[in-house]
């Protein structure tokens, strides 16, 4: 029985995928790439944007300590 309680704790506690995971497509090298891309385009601003992509990726894994 304490076996399937610590199991049940530690599948709580295993990280899920965020919603921005989710949306790039599951990997931070997409996410990367789509921010050069965009850098490069003109779409990102190429001074503000990796402070930004650097936040986001820190939000996505629950780390905003």
């Amino acid at each position: 029985m304490a076996v399937k309680g610590l199991l049940s704790r530690v599948r709580r506690l295993e990280p899920k995928p965020s919603r921005i995971l989710l949306k790039i497509g599951g990997s931070f090298e997409k996410f990367d790439a789509e921010i050069e891309a965009g850098m490069a385009s003109g779409k990102y601003d190429p001074l503000d944007m990796p402070t930004v992509a650097y936040c986001v990726k820190k939000w996505a894994m629950g780390d905003l300590s």
